[in-house]
C-alpha cells in the first residue's frame, strides 16, 4: 500500500532485484523513467530539471532511510546511479548473454 507521499513500501534487496532484470529494463514504457528521460531533461528548461531533481532526490532519501551508517546518503546516491546505469545498459545490450552478465554484476 502506498505511503501518504505516494511511495510504495521499499525493500532495498527485493526492489533492486526487481529493478535490475531484463523484463523491467527492456520495457521502457513501463520501466524507470530516469534512463529514458535523462538526456531530454538535461536539455529542458529549469522547471523540468527542478522537478526531475526533486523526484530523484526523494528516491535517494527514501533509499538512504533504509540504510545504516554515517555514509548512507552517499551510498544511496551510488545505488541510484548504478540502478539507472545498469537499466540503461540493459536497454542497449542486444545479445541476451551480455544482458545476463550485466544483471549478475548488478546483484553483486
Amino acid at each position: 500500500m502506498p505511503t501518504a507521499d505516494g511511495w510504495q513500501p521499499f525493500s532495498v534487496c527485493r526492489d533492486l532485484q526487481e529493478y535490475i532484470n531484463t523484463d523491467h529494463s527492456l520495457d521502457p514504457a513501463n520501466g524507470c523513467v530516469m534512463p529514458a528521460l535523462s538526456a531530454d531533461v538535461s536539455r529542458a528548461e529549469p522547471p523540468v530539471k527542478d522537478a526531475y531533481e526533486r523526484k530523484k532526490t526523494a528516491l535517494v532519501h527514501r533509499i538512504a532511510s533504509l540504510l545504516d551508517g554515517d555514509d548512507r546518503q552517499r551510498r544511496a546516491w551510488n545505488i541510484v546511479a548504478l540502478m539507472v546505469a545498469r537499466s540503461h545498459e540493459l536497454r542497449f545490450s542486444s545479445p541476451i548473454g551480455l544482458a545476463d552478465k550485466i544483471i549478475e554484476a548488478g546483484r553483486d
